[in-house]
């Protein structure tokens, strides 16, 4: 009976039996280790804990060595941190499970930062919304989606669900509404539209940005009784929701789950994309987070592509949320250190860029599972899933997932101004002192996340207002750059940081960026030189070149460029032609080597063919001056990637050289 009740799925049946028969058998092993997997599935963690201390304690041949393993984690679970550091110390030191390796670590990790975590406690209000919202099983995926509207699914039960009850008598999840009167959130409405289903559970409900889509998860089990979850979309048309259609082009598949979707838009084209959970061949662990492009004219979704290990672990990141304000995704991970089985943790990026995974924090996370977060625009309030006490159950104290609200009280954020300016500058030079002249049109300043490996992570690109003015707001102890950009123009960036301001500082200003027209006036920069009849630079010429052309290519990043090297008439054509050739090669491979792709310059040797100046005096004399002005470097701009704007030749930066 405990078998077959365990292999439907009912595990208080199977936990029943296991108690009767352990209770008659105290030295059956094999059962006492049933028992205590049971409880651990059904998150009962008290009794999990006293049944795996029994494994342990009668195991004398090592038959179940991940008895410790569980020990020291339902220790961790139920907050115990210093006993979960000591058996899961004692369990690396003991036995070499490789399977567990990698998440070991990461449980010893967790126990450690617990005590920073629980020290530094965000100053949050928790509540638990009440029983018109959360019963006695699961309420999960709470999403804000209106200023009084929460969706939510539940499997709305109040009674135990046991294996024999006939199918069609079951429960099932279904989405619903809870509104929000009087500060007060009451539930209990079935969400309006095509999208629950008789006998089918159906969660995890989610909006296109536009709000004319509508993702959705429908779950089943198959032929082998194991719950599949395939991921759905309706679309708005006429005001009427359509009937659901599955996901196609591989995001589904009928032998594994997808599920949990949260939609985001891709930052530089303003592509829509699926983020979803997926168990699917080609993931990093159990259950990872996965991606999708959805082109919206064409109602076509490109490959999946998994979000890459520096989000995903060996072990499970689930039920994601993309707030598209800030470009970050949230979700919950059981790999990554944490207080608990599953923490909720963030990410600054998009498709496969991210920032470093960090811990939301204490007490928001918990020493039990937190997941499916979602904030609020503007990041004050926020919901999660928890099985934490004081949820409604029927069974143990953590047994189900609940809906709690989040209110941060103390929300340190910091504004950042700043304004473009364009730099009218008529010298032939690339000085960048400018008078404040605002552009008389908007501009783009895109603000870049600076992460620990010093990689860069797009946030966000606004537009300036009518005075060039723009304005961010960023997290604490966090390093960015923003750029400002206009067609036609160089972009100009600048670095700023909010690590080690005070609490009480609410703004910092941003420099003036100026921004350059691409003109045809050109721009002279003095002292590249090489040695004397090769194209070898000196150390003089790379500082000029770093502070010249390498700032204006990394800048500018979708520039490309002519660069192009000349000389005077000593010496032959055909040898000036080359030398000038392998001068212009050497500039643009110290670029390559300072990490400008090679794909954006052009190297072109000009020789004696182009000068500026005579070479020498009407009556034949050496023109010592105008030799000098010939020996030169060019640089001009010849195109981009996206194509603003295709220069001729009147347009050049020239940087003299010597020959």
């Amino acid at each position: 009976m405990a078998k077959n009740a365990e292999k439907f799925g009912d595990i208080y049946s199977a936990i029943a039996f296991y108690e009767k028969y352990c209770a008659a058998k105290t030295d059956d092993i094999d059962a006492l280790y049933n028992l205590a997997e049971l409880y651990r599935q059904a998150r009962d963690y008290t009794n999990a804990l006293t049944s795996y201390k029994n494994v342990f304690s009668a195991d004398e041949h090592d038959k179940y060595p991940n008895a410790l393993y569980y020990l020291a984690l339902m220790h961790k679970m139920t907050g115990d941190y210093k006993q979960s550091l000591t058996y899961f110390e004692k369990f690396k030191k003991e036995y070499k499970v490789e399977e567990l390796k990698k998440i070991l670590k990461s449980d010893i990790e967790g126990c450690q930062l617990a005590e920073q975590l629980m020290t530094d406690a965000l100053n949050v209000e928790l509540s638990h919304l009440d029983t018109t919202i959360n019963k006695a099983y699961i309420e999960f995926s709470p999403l804000l989606i209106a200023e009084n509207k929460l969706l939510y699914s539940s499997l709305k039960s109040d009674t135990l669900i046991y294996f024999d009850i006939e199918e069609q008598n079951k429960p099932v999840r279904k989405l619903y509404i809870a509104e929000n009167k009087n500060n007060k959130w009451t539930g209990g409405k079935e969400f309006d539209g095509p999208f629950n289903a008789e006998n089918i559970n159906t969660g995890n409900g989610t909006y296109s940005p536009d709000g004319k889509r509508f993702y959705f998860t429908r779950c089943q089990a198959d032929w082998q009784n194991k719950v599949i979850c395939s991921i759905y979309i309706s679309i708005n048309e006429n005001g009427e929701w359509q009937e659901p259609k599955m996901l196609e082009n591989g995001i589904n598949n009928p032998a594994y789950t997808s599920t949990q979707p949260t939609i985001g838009k891709e930052s530089k084209k303003d592509l829509e994309i699926i983020y979803y959970v997926s168990d699917c061949p080609g993931g990093k662990g159990g259950m990872d987070l996965w991606y999708a492009i959805y082109d919206v004219e064409k109602n076509y979704f490109k490959e999946p592509k998994n979000l890459g290990s520096k989000i995903n672990s060996e072990g499970d990141e689930i039920t994601p949320y993309f707030d598209q304000n800030n470009h970050t995704l949230y979700f919950s991970s059981n790999a990554w250190p944490g207080l608990g089985g599953l923490d909720i943790f963030k990410s600054s990026g998009e498709l496969t860029k991210w920032s470093k995974p960090e811990n939301i924090g204490y007490p928001v996370n918990s020493s039990y599972d937190d997941l499916y977060y979602s904030i609020t625009k503007n990041r004050k309030e926020a919901f999660l899933t928890s099985n934490r006490p004081g949820i409604v159950s029927l069974k143990s104290a953590t047994c189900c997932d609940d809906i709690f609200a989040v209110k941060y009280l103390d929300l340190y954020i910091v504004k950042a101004q700043g304004n473009v300016f364009q730099i009218k500058n008529d010298k032939d030079n690339v000085d960048d002192k400018y008078i404040n002249s605002n552009l008389s049109d908007s501009s783009l300043v895109s603000l870049f996340l600076i992460d620990e490996d010093n990689t860069e992570i797009l946030l966000r690109t606004d537009t300036t207002n009518a005075f060039g003015e723009f304005e961010f707001e960023l997290d604490r102890d966090k390093n960015y750059k923003v750029i400002a950009s206009k067609d036609g123009f160089f972009n100009k960036q600048a670095s700023l940081t909010t690590k080690n301001i005070p609490k009480t500082k609410e703004n910092i200003d941003i420099s003036p960026l100026g921004i350059k027209k691409i003109s045809k006036i050109p721009i002279i920069i003095d002292n590249i030189y090489y040695e004397f009849g090769k194209a070898t630079l000196t150390p003089e010429a790379t500082v000029t070149i770093d502070s010249t052309i390498y700032r204006i290519l990394n800048e500018t990043p979708d520039i490309i460029v002519e660069i192009s090297s000349h000389t005077d008439s000593v010496s032959s054509a055909e040898y000036n032609q080359k030398l000038s050739q392998k001068r212009a090669e050497s500039v643009v491979d110290y670029l390559v080597g300072k990490g400008i792709e090679k794909t954006r310059m052009l190297a072109k040797g000009y020789g004696e063919t182009l000068p500026i100046a005579p070479n020498s005096f009407p009556d034949g004399k050496d023109n010592e001056e105008g030799r000098a002005k010939n020996r030169r470097t060019e640089f001009k701009v010849i195109g981009s990637s996206n194509q603003f704007s295709i220069l001729n030749r009147e347009n050049l930066n020239i940087i003299k050289d010597n020959k």
